[in-house]
């Protein structure tokens, strides 16, 4: 488990658990689906622990990213994969920054959280001929990690619970 990360059960059975290297068999996991790269490879949902958060990112099965402090951030060993049962799980489209009233009563996965405690949830956003995950939280807009820096989309689609 990276240090640091919460791999409890949430809400809808799916769980964290601890990934590094190179996942051949990461679809057969139970991975949690949340994008594709430019080249339709998929990305899936991940989190990793970084300067005293726990910070939602993607994954392709060899590394994961994730964005911190403008940067994308990129690991290779030492973070989570979201496995469980698919249908336990949908997106839910948002504009502008997240608000509760705008998940019409869908509870949000809890996926990480900033040094001071305040909860992330795993979001994604189109972008470079793209679908990328990232991280969001209440008042604000997505973070996403693309192209060595932390991008910032006001159109992306948020992690549900069903």
């Amino acid at each position: 488990m990276a240090a640091g990360c919460d791999s409890s059960r949430t809400e809808s059975q799916v769980e964290w658990v601890p990934a590094s290297g190179y996942w051949q068999g990461i679809a057969s996991l139970n991975a949690i689906k949340g994008g594709r790269e430019v080249d339709g490879r998929a990305l899936y949902v991940a989190r990793a622990t970084h300067q005293g958060g726990i910070h939602p990112g993607k994954t392709d099965g060899s590394e994961t990213h994730f964005s911190y402090g403008g940067m994308e951030i990129r690991l290779y060993t030492g973070y989570e994969l979201l496995v469980g049962p698919r249908q336990s799980l949908r997106w839910v489209a948002i504009s502008g920054r997240l608000t509760r009233g705008k998940l019409d009563g869908a509870i949000p996965v809890r996926a990480g959280n900033e040094a001071d405690g305040t909860p992330l949830f795993s979001a994604r956003a189109s972008m470079y001929n793209g679908v990328h995950i990232g991280k969001v939280k209440f008042g604000g807009n997505a973070h996403v990690p693309y192209g060595g820096r932390e991008r910032f989309a006001t159109e992306y689609d948020v992690l549900v619970h069903t």
